[in-house]
């Protein structure tokens, strides 16, 4: 016999919400479940890529062996513009930081009241266009930056296809004869390295420049490099005279390479750093006859000399263009450095390398162009000085008045004078040049085999001499267009 226990309707109903509930929830957790699987799923699967259309290239400078270099990017900010594709726009630069470099102290400076606002060649150098690349470049540079308007220039000033043919020529044989750690030379590869920079960068060839930004970008990283590993130094012996010679150039072209590169919006790791040590090193070092001296001695009784002073002129002029530094800073220096010059002047308008212009006269033209360069082509001493060297100067190639460091300088001067004395300064030189260009894009020895006044270095047989002159014979023959002349005389430009 069993016994059946009889459930009554409203328990029944009872369990029946339960198992409807009991349901109803196994539902939502397995769908949450399932759902939380899915997320893991995902996040476990899924790659994350971050796309990038260009080419990495690594460059590796001169180091010393216990060096430890620390990998950094130059990076750009700005869009490439199609008309000029860049080799990168992110390229790997080896550079140290962990170098401590020593702080230079700069003497507070008595700025002059009475040296003007230092004016450029013309007034619009810092007239900038930012919305397009090359029209963000100050306009007294970007005249070089189209082929357009250096063709045009070149046929305005006197010169000739034949001038931008053999510029190119002597940038592709730079290019080919670059050392692999980014430098150019056997010996003072840092003076060579800036000389190379500076004659690409005349020709607007820039870190994005279709043919030569490479090489370019690993000239400007040799110098950073060599800046980092060497206590802010570019030379293993500053007790060697090329010590003064060598900073102002690197400073010139560290300088220039950062106004392109800030404009252009393309950033090279400690580019701003190494250029700002060195030039308030230079400020900080000026004797105080106003020219530089040997072993950057301020206080010494030769007093330093002009061949030195150029240099540094030169440089901090494309210093103050950066905006690193505020303008007024320049004016006491600049303004003792340019009465040091008309102290060495004599009275046929000669200026030399002392005190005494008898002996190099031909530094005429190096101290016309720094009165040039800084708003003062309508004093005395630039007036009188040009009308020296168009009296006096001679350029036979092969003979000893084939001086390229003179005519270096006597080319960028003559044309800012411009009117007659470019005229007859442009047809003395212009030729010669051309002439005397190798087939490879080297340029031959001067002199023809005689000697040339403090020319012993361009004349030599080894591989900086033949870097030296085909970097002076480039500056030449780049007068047409790598600034607008706006400082000439008659018929002025």
């Amino acid at each position: 016999m069993s016994l059946h226990a009889q459930l009554s309707p409203e328990v029944i109903a009872d369990l029946r919400r339960q198992k409807r509930n009991n349901a109803i929830s196994s539902f939502f957790i397995a769908l949450l479940t399932i759902t939380l699987v899915g997320v893991v799923f995902a996040m476990f699967f899924l790659e994350i890529e971050q796309k990038d259309d260009v080419q990495i290239v690594s460059y590796q400078a001169a180091a010393r062996e216990e060096t430890v270099v620390e990998r950094k990017q130059i990076t750009r900010t700005m869009q490439q513009p199609t008309a000029a594709p860049s080799v990168s726009n992110v390229i790997t630069a080896n550079t140290s930081a962990n170098i401590s470099i020593p702080t230079v102290e700069i003497e507070p400076l008595d700025f002059a009241v009475d040296f003007g606002e230092l004016d450029d060649f013309s007034d619009n150098w810092n007239e900038v266009q930012p919305d397009n690349t090359f029209e963000a470049i100050p306009s007294e540079m970007r005249v070089r930056c189209s082929r357009e308007d250096r063709m045009a220039r070149l046929s305005q000033n006197g010169g000739v296809d034949e001038c931008e043919t053999a510029v190119v020529k002597g940038l592709r044989w730079l290019k080919k004869n670059q050392n692999k750690n980014g430098s150019w030379g056997d010996r003072n590869h840092c003076g060579m390295t800036a000389l190379a920079v500076l004659a690409y960068l005349g020709h607007c060839d820039t870190p994005d420049s279709r043919e030569f930004g490479e090489t370019v970008t690993k000239g400007i990283t040799f110098l950073i490099n060599y800046s980092l590993e060497n206590d802010g130094r570019f030379v293993k012996d500053t007790t060697q005279h090329a010590w003064v010679y060598e900073t102002p150039m690197v400073a010139y072209a560290l300088a220039e390479s950062y106004t392109f590169c800030n404009n252009l919006g393309i950033t090279i790791p400690n580019l701003e750093e190494v250029t700002k040590r060195v030039g308030d090193w230079m400020l900080s070092k000026q004797h105080r006859s106003g020219s530089w001296d040997y072993g950057y001695d301020t206080r010494g009784q030769r007093g330093g000399d002009n061949s030195i002073g150029f240099w540094h002129i030169q440089a901090l002029k494309a210093c103050m263009h950066t905006g690193i530094w505020e303008k007024r800073i320049f004016n006491t220096p600049i303004n003792r450095a340019l009465r040091y010059i008309a102290d060495t002047q004599q009275r046929d308008g000669a200026i030399g390398y002392r005190a005494n212009a008898d002996r190099k006269p031909g530094l005429t033209g190096g101290g016309l162009l720094a009165y040039q360069m800084w708003g003062r082509s309508d004093d005395r001493v630039a007036q009188r000085a040009a009308d020296h060297i168009i009296g006096l100067t001679k350029f036979n190639y092969n003979s000893p008045t084939g001086n390229l460091y003179d005519h270096y300088y006597n080319a960028q001067a003559m044309i800012n004078v411009g009117g007659s004395h470019w005229e007859k300064y442009n047809a003395i030189f212009r030729d010669q040049v051309l002439q005397n260009q190798n087939e490879d894009g080297s340029w031959k020895i001067p002199g023809g085999g005689k000697q040339i006044a403090h020319g012993g270095y361009f004349t030599a047989q080894h591989k900086s001499a033949e870097v030296y002159r085909t970097c002076l014979n480039i500056f030449m023959l780049e007068v047409y267009y790598r600034f607008l002349p706006g400082t000439g005389g008659e018929d002025e430009h």
